[in-house]
């Protein structure tokens, strides 16, 4: 068996953090009911993600809850570098310093660069590994490859307005 640091779940979330939880829901009926998804097996093959993947998930509270917060994720380990778009400085303390109280519903989901003072969304900063906000996403657990096939692509960004891509370890 891998380990947890050698396992690799591809995640795909909308491109904007607002997107309604249903409208994730409504992506992975689609995704299911044009055969994309070929089951949750291990091993199991499909045309969505490049090679093969140990199960995919829908990753949302249950139906006929209300609608859930935006959520971070990121690639679990930790080491990640994070840099304001519009001058390059590196804005990790502060962003780690944001995240916190927006977490715990004190603060708002935005990050002020100490360089430039430019103040924006915490999704907006440019993350190496990138990170993810979203109400829900689909997971592809135990992938073998890192991207999605073209077809599938087109349909998650036509489903969810854009699709952003984030890998998780473990």
């Amino acid at each position: 068996m891998a380990l947890a640091r050698h396992q690799v779940a591809l995640l795909v979330l909308p491109a904007a953090p607002e997107v309604s939880a249903e409208r994730v829901r409504a992506a992975w009926t689609r995704l299911s009911a044009d055969g994309f998804v070929d089951g949750h097996l291990p091993g199991a093959r499909s045309v969505l993600v490049e090679g093969t993947f140990r199960r995919a998930l829908l990753d949302l509270p249950a139906a006929g809850a209300e609608e859930p917060p935006v959520r971070m994720v990121a690639n679990r380990l930790g080491g990640f570098r994070v840099a304001c778009p519009t001058c390059r400085v590196n804005l990790a303390a502060p962003f780690t310093a944001a995240v916190g109280p927006w977490r715990a519903a004190r603060g708002p989901r935005a990050v002020t660069c100490p360089s430039c003072r430019a103040e924006r969304p915490l999704e907006a900063v440019d993350a190496m590994p990138p990170v993810g906000f979203a109400r829900g996403w689909i997971a592809f657990e135990e992938a073998d490859a890192l991207e999605l096939h073209a077809e599938a692509h087109a349909l998650l960004v036509a489903s969810l307005g854009g699709v952003h891509l984030v890998l998780r370890r473990g």
